[in-house]
């Protein structure tokens, strides 16, 4: 059986106790130091919040969907595919000039709404909620 040790409120420690041993509030094993007791209820402490992202966070996650992208037309990643823009091959190089285009789309976007949560114009969003805002590629026929 678990009993808890409360000071202030506050489990301080928790023991495994014989049958008879009366210290401290009986609990089960969930409870851990830290949570808090009050009216006969544990409860744990509650959640940090996650940190906001940081601009690196959105960079990677950026550039990972640009990259993305490209290996989804069976290019190493976005640098290789750009270098297709002059290409001889004249699918390669279509796909390359729109990608390009779109790539750059995308951070002009990126950059700019991050300034505005910079500037305080805006409520910083999850990396997830960002990469939906992006615009979406629009590949050639």
């Amino acid at each position: 059986m678990f009993r808890a040790i409360v000071e202030n409120g506050i489990v301080v420690n928790r023991i495994i106790a014989a049958l008879g041993f009366e210290e401290g509030v009986l609990c089960g094993a969930e409870v851990q130091i830290g949570w808090s007791y009050s009216d006969g209820s544990f409860s744990p402490p509650p959640q940090e919040p996650e940190p906001l992202p940081t601009v690196e966070d959105y960079r990677v996650a950026i550039q990972a969907l640009i990259d993305s992208a490209a290996r989804s037309r069976n290019y190493n990643d976005g640098t290789a595919l750009a270098g297709y823009k002059d290409c001889t091959v004249p699918q390669w190089s279509t796909e390359a000039i729109a990608f390009t285009a779109w790539r750059d789309a995308v951070w002009v976007y990126a950059y700019g709404e991050l300034d505005k949560v910079t500037d305080g114009e805006r409520t910083q969003p999850t990396v997830d909620d960002f990469l939906a805002e992006l615009p979406a590629i629009d590949w050639p026929g």
